[in-house]
């Protein structure tokens, strides 16, 4: 496909510029050229002046007060100009041809407001491969099943900006943690989902507790739904849930 559509990528950065770094460079591989980048510094103390010299006027930079990646993500909507919205967190990274694959699937298909794909989770200290997580069951209509099994990854969706025009749907900014399930949820309710089966994303894991990832999943599936029932479309759709 022509690159006729810009696609915007919002990076929100709080702390870590040697993943900054690293995650930079696979945005600036990527065989996808017609991007603007937006990097969000989420009040870090971090000195990534070396960051910003490096990559000069390739990125459009933005500090704010700490919010959370949530707000600040937030925030690069706001400021985007592309297309299509594309995620990155600053400590994964992109396979080089992610974006093309994935801007090619939405432009064939005119359904899908949104798109993702599968993903690799590798240690951070090894560089060793962990796992991968395979997303091809999440595809088309997945509401409601989205609510009880959601293996998307925020570093893999790109999503139309004409999805995003209602403030509404936006990144849950005053949870701590399910923020974006549930705007996941939020675009199941109105879209198809699309995906790219092939791993084009790499997770990085940092050895974060197991016993406190399951207490932190639990809390955030709760705060999550308390969230979506301020959502007018969830609460006209919630018996759908019970069907399941």
């Amino acid at each position: 496909m022509d690159e006729i559509n810009l696609v915007s990528v919002i990076i929100p950065f709080y702390s870590g510029s040697f993943w900054l770094d690293e995650a930079l460079e696979s945005v600036f591989n990527q065989t996808y050229k017609n991007l603007e980048v937006i990097l969000i510094n989420d009040g870090s103390t971090e000195d990534i002046n070396y960051i910003l010299n490096k990559y000069n006027q390739k990125i459009r930079y933005y500090y704010t007060e700490n919010n959370g990646a949530a707000a600040a993500r937030n925030k690069g909507i706001e400021k985007a100009s592309g297309d299509y919205i594309a995620f990155l967190d600053s400590d994964d990274i992109w396979e080089s041809t992610k974006l093309q694959k994935q801007i090619d699937y939405l432009s064939y298909n005119k359904q899908c407001l949104w798109c993702i794909t599968s993903y690799t989770v590798f240690n951070d200290k090894t560089r060793e491969y962990i796992k991968e997580v395979k997303c091809d069951s999440m595809i088309g209509q997945v509401f409601p099943k989205i609510m009880y099994s959601s293996p998307i990854a925020t570093p893999s969706v790109v999503i139309r900006k004409e999805a995003l025009k209602d403030e509404e749907i936006r990144f849950a900014d005053k949870l701590t943690a399910g923020e974006d399930s549930c705007l996941w949820i939020k675009l199941s309710l109105f879209s198809q989902v699309g995906c790219v089966p092939e791993s084009l994303v790499r997770v990085r894991w940092r050895g974060n507790n197991a016993a406190g990832d399951i207490k932190r999943q639990i809390e955030a599936r709760a705060n999550t739904f308390k969230e979506l029932k301020n959502f007018p479309m969830f609460n006209s759709n919630i018996i759908r849930i019970n069907k399941l």
